[in-house]
């Protein structure tokens, strides 16, 4: 099994966004850093933003 069980129409830009990071990330040393550093510096997404209808 993959990440992915589908992909649908809907989200294709977010799994092509997905895959081009972690294309333009492979030989990063410190992506875990990196990572973890993004995270701790950004705005908390509440889940009913996340999921409002667009």
């Amino acid at each position: 099994m993959g990440t992915w069980h589908r992909i649908s129409a809907k989200h294709l830009a977010a799994y092509l966004d997905e895959m081009t990071w972690r294309f333009n990330n492979r030989k990063n040393p410190y992506l875990f850093r990196d990572t973890m550093l993004k995270l701790i510096h950004s705005e908390n997404l509440e889940y009913k933003e996340l999921t409002k209808a667009a």
